[in-house]
C-alpha cells in the first residue's frame, strides 16, 4: 500500500511538474519573442525618426531657400514700382529699406552685393532678370532659365494701356 501511495504522489508530482515546466517554458518563450519583437519594434521607430529628421531638414532648408529667392523678386518688384524720376512715398522708402535689410542680413555675399549694386543704381550691375537668375542659381541648382525667359511688365505699359481699356470698355457699355 505504501508502495501504491508513494507511485501515485511520485506520479501526480511529475505530472504537476511537467504541467508547471511547460506553463513556465511557454510563458517564457512568449516573452523572449515579445522581447524580440520590441526590440525590433524600436529599432524601426528610430531609423524612421532619423529618416524623418532628414526630411524635415532637406525641407527646411529648401523653405529657406524658396524664402531667400522670394525675398529678391519682392525687393526688385516693389523697387521697379516707383518709376525713375518719381518721388517714393515715406511707407514705399520704409518698405525698400526694411527689405533691403533683410537681403543684407540673408542672403549668400555675392548675390546680396549684386543686388545692392542694382538698388544703388551702380554701372556695373546687373539688370533685374540676371539678379533674379543669380538668386536661382546661388540658392538652387543651375538650369537652363535664361533671361529672355523672364517676364516684366514695365510701367511703360501703364500709360499705353489705359486709354485702350477706357476705349474698350466705352464701346462695349454702348452695344
Amino acid at each position: 500500500m505504501d508502495n501504491l501511495i508513494t507511485l501515485i504522489t511520485g506520479s501526480v508530482s511529475g505530472i504537476v511538474a511537467a504541467y508547471l515546466a511547460n506553463i513556465w517554458l511557454k510563458i517564457r518563450l512568449q516573452e523572449s519573442i515579445k522581447h524580440h519583437y520590441a526590440t525590433q519594434l524600436e529599432e524601426i521607430k528610430s531609423t524612421i525618426k532619423k529618416e524623418n529628421d532628414i526630411q524635415n531638414e532637406l525641407f527646411k532648408r529648401n523653405e529657406d531657400k524658396k524664402q531667400k529667392i522670394e525675398l529678391v523678386a519682392e525687393i526688385l518688384a516693389v523697387w521697379m514700382a516707383v518709376p525713375p524720376g518719381e518721388d517714393m512715398a515715406k511707407e514705399h522708402r520704409t518698405r525698400m529699406n526694411t527689405l533691403s535689410f533683410q537681403a543684407a542680413i540673408w542672403l549668400p555675399e555675392k548675390l546680396a552685393k549684386e543686388l545692392a549694386k542694382r538698388l544703388q543704381g551702380m554701372p556695373t550691375a546687373l539688370i533685374h532678370s540676371e539678379l533674379l537668375i543669380l538668386a536661382r542659381h546661388e540658392l538652387n541648382a543651375e538650369d537652363g532659365l535664361t533671361i529672355s525667359d523672364i517676364t516684366h511688365w514695365p510701367h511703360t505699359l501703364e500709360k499705353q494701356n489705359r486709354p485702350y481699356r477706357l476705349i474698350k470698355l466705352k464701346n462695349r457699355d454702348m452695344a
